[in-house]
């Protein structure tokens, strides 16, 4: 499992897109923060992240279809695009 640093995404864009249910399934990846400190949700999800393999908290909504990553792989993998 790879170490990430926060300095790492820093300079990510801080704006979302909303979309529906449907478009979001048809996405390449989902971005999901790492499993660090406390709960804030009780219904947070845990999962593993599909490039590095590190700990993430998905929210149970998220689309099933594409992807989960942490959201360092994110970057990485939009950047190599």
């Amino acid at each position: 499992m790879k170490k990430h640093r926060r300095s790492d995404i820093d300079d990510l864009p801080k704006e979302a897109h909303v979309v529906s249910e449907e478009d979001a399934e048809q996405v390449d990846l989902v971005t999901c923060p790492p499993d660090e400190g406390p709960r804030y949700l009780t219904d947070d999800v845990r999962a593993l992240c599909a490039s590095c393999g590190t700990s993430i908290k998905p929210r149970p909504h998220v689309p099933k279809l594409p992807s989960t990553v942490c959201i360092h792989c994110g970057k990485r993998i939009v950047e190599e695009d």
